[in-house]
């Protein structure tokens, strides 16, 4: 199942067992952090569910793995 999720002012197109960077992301390493602004849920289709503009009681779990510094 795909979702496009809202935080920090950008959005993330994140399916299962993506692994995706976020910016000033407050957690601890190994917590589970819940995204509640969801733009769009499903697949193709009529299993496709868009918000207006959030899917009304969509949410995206996943656990935080650690910061790490971005080379300059």
């Amino acid at each position: 199942m795909k979702a496009v999720i809202v935080t920090g002012g950008k959005q993330y197109s994140v399916q299962e067992n993506d692994v995706i960077y976020i910016e000033k992301l407050n957690a601890e390493a190994e917590q589970t952090v819940t995204f509640d602004q969801v733009l769009m849920v499903g697949g193709e289709g009529a299993d496709l569910t868009l918000g207006v503009p959030l899917v009304a009681g969509a949410s995206v779990a996943a656990e935080f793995l650690g910061t790490k510094k971005q080379d300059t």
